[in-house]
C-alpha cells in the first residue's frame, strides 16, 4: 500500500511541525491526553520503573502487581495506569517479526505490530480502568482492500488548515496503482500561506494536476473550525454546520465518501439527537 518509490517532495520542516501539532491538540484525547497516567515497567511484584506520562517524571509507588492495578491508582493518585512487563515490547515485536521483514511496508509493519500488542493484551500488558477485553486487530490485507475501494486511483489528496483562508499547515497524499507514492504539501507550490478562498482552493488544485497529475480532492478547514469541532459533544454535528457556514470546504469529494459521512453523522445523531442543518459547502 505503501510504494517501494515513494516520493517526498519539499513537505517544509515549518509544515510537518505543525501537522505534528495538529495531532497533540486535535488528536485523540487531546494534548491533555497522558496528563494523569502513570506507566509501570515490572517484573514478577517489583516496579522496575515508574514514570508519571504528563510530565515525564520518575514516581515511586507500592505496586502489588498487574490485578491490583486499581488499588495502585488509587492510592497513587493517577486515575489511569499502564502497566507493562519488562518483556512486553520484545514479545510485540517478535511477534510482528514472524510476519513481516524490513522490506514490507511501513503500513504492513505497523499493522504487524497492533497484531503482536494484540497478543500481548493482558498478558504481559495491562491497563486501568480495564478498557476493552480484546484489542479489535484488523488486518493489513483488509486494510488495503479498504482503501482501494475508498480511494479512486489517481487521486491527490490535498488536507489542508487555513487560518484566515490562508494554508497555515497541510499535506498531499498521490495514490495511484494501489498504493500511495507522494508525500509532499503545498509548500511546493512555492507560496507562503497560500490563499485558498474566492476560487483559490481550484487554482491550487490545477497547478497541483499540472505537477503530479491525477485528480485533486482536497478538503481544507480553518483552525477555529477545527477546534469547535474537537470540543463539540457532538463532532459530526458540528462538523456539518462548519461545512454549512464555510469553515470546512471541498474538491471533488468522491460521492462514497460523502455517502459515510452521511452514515456516520446518521449513526451519532441516534446517540446524540437530531442536528439542524443547510447547504453543504461540500463541491462534487
Amino acid at each position: 500500500m505503501l510504494a517501494k518509490d515513494i516520493s517526498e517532495i519539499d513537505p517544509g520542516s515549518e509544515n510537518w511541525s505543525r501537522l505534528v501539532q495538529l495531532l497533540k491538540d486535535f488528536g485523540p484525547g487531546g494534548p491533555e491526553r497522558w496528563k494523569g497516567t502513570l506507566l509501570v515497567v515490572y517484573r514478577g511484584l517489583k516496579p522496575l520503573h515508574a514514570v508519571d506520562l504528563g510530565s515525564g517524571l520518575k514516581v515511586k509507588v507500592d505496586f502489588r502487581g498487574a490485578s491490583r492495578l486499581d488499588a495502585l491508582s488509587a492510592e497513587s493518585g493517577f486515575p489511569r495506569v499502564i502497566a507493562l512487563e519488562e518483556d512486553a515490547l520484545e514479545r510485540v515485536v517478535g511477534h510482528a517479526r514472524r510476519d513481516v521483514n524490513c522490506y514490507d511496508d511501513y503500513f504492513r509493519q505497523w499493522g504487524a505490530l497492533l497484531e503482536g500488542l494484540s497478543r500481548e493484551w493482558r498478558k504481559t500488558i495491562f491497563v486501568h480502568p480495564p478498557g476493552r477485553r480484546r484489542i479489535p486487530f484488523v488486518s493489513h490485507k483488509a486494510v488495503e482492500r479498504s482503501v482501494n475501494l475508498l480511494v479512486p486511483d489517481g487521486t491527490l489528496l490535498l488536507f489542508a488548515v487555513t487560518e484566515n483562508w490562508r494554508t497555515w499547515a497541510s499535506i498531499i497524499l498521490g495514490y495511484r496503482d494501489g498504493a500511495f507514492w507522494l508525500v509532499s504539501s503545498l509548500d511546493t507550490l512555492g507560496v507562503e500561506e497560500l490563499a485558498l478562498s474566492d476560487g483559490a482552493l481550484e487554482e491550487a488544485a490545477e497547478s497541483l494536476r499540472s505537477r503530479y497529475s491525477g485528480t485533486v480532492r482536497a478538503i481544507t478547514v480553518e483552525r477555529e473550525s477545527l477546534s469547535r469541532i474537537s470540543k463539540s459533544r457532538f463532532p459530526p454535528g458540528a462538523a456539518l454546520w462548519e461545512i454549512n457556514c464555510g469553515g470546512i470546504q471541498g474538491l471533488n469529494i468522491p460521492l462514497r465518501w460523502k455517502l459515510i459521512a452521511l452514515v456516520v453523522a446518521l449513526v451519532s445523531s441516534l446517540r446524540h439527537g437530531p442536528q439542524g442543518g443547510r447547504k453543504s459547502g461540500m463541491k462534487g
